[in-house]
């Protein structure tokens, strides 16, 4: 594993290891509780999760939330008094 100023990284590079990782979120977890995705030392003991490192179930109801905000076609937003 790669090493840098902040400690061993990994980075997925192929389409087949980014399916790999997104299917099993207890190996590849950036999970708060995991130690988080981010550099930075956190404030005090304090520890908190964050949207992006979520995993389901969890982040699943929060997903729902935002999606129909977003659409498949670019360009195009949804605003919050457009969704059902």
């Amino acid at each position: 594993m790669p090493e840098s100023p902040f400690g061993a990284y990994w980075s997925a590079a192929t389409h087949d290891l980014i399916q790999q990782i997104e299917l099993d979120h207890e190996a590849w977890s950036s999970s708060w509780q995991k130690g988080n995705i981010t550099i930075a030392d956190g404030v005090g003991d304090i520890d908190f999760p964050n949207f992006i490192a979520q995993h389901p179930p969890i982040d699943t109801a929060q997903r729902k939330v935002i999606a129909p905000g977003y659409t498949t076609r670019p360009g195009e937003f949804q605003s919050p008094g457009d969704v059902d």
